[in-house]
């Protein structure tokens, strides 16, 4: 895998999307039963220059996400 930004091939991969303070993920959320959750995200991340180049889940994507109000 090798950096758009800088070319860099330095890129640490699978690192968990986490909060500083409070409990649970940042993430997709969706419905779970009565309750909404959220799914845990990764990303890829360029070591040179800081570049995030890719967000991911691992877990099944046939949930019920919520979405944007219209």
């Amino acid at each position: 895998m090798e950096c758009k930004q800088c070319g860099s091939g330095n890129i640490k991969q699978g690192i968990i999307m986490g909060q500083t303070s409070g409990a649970g993920y940042i993430g997709p959320q969706y419905k779970a039963t009565f309750l909404t959750s959220v799914a845990r995200t990764y990303c890829d991340l360029c070591l040179e220059c800081g570049e995030i180049l890719r967000m991911y889940i691992k877990q099944s994507t046939d949930k019920k996400w919520t979405l944007e109000e219209q």
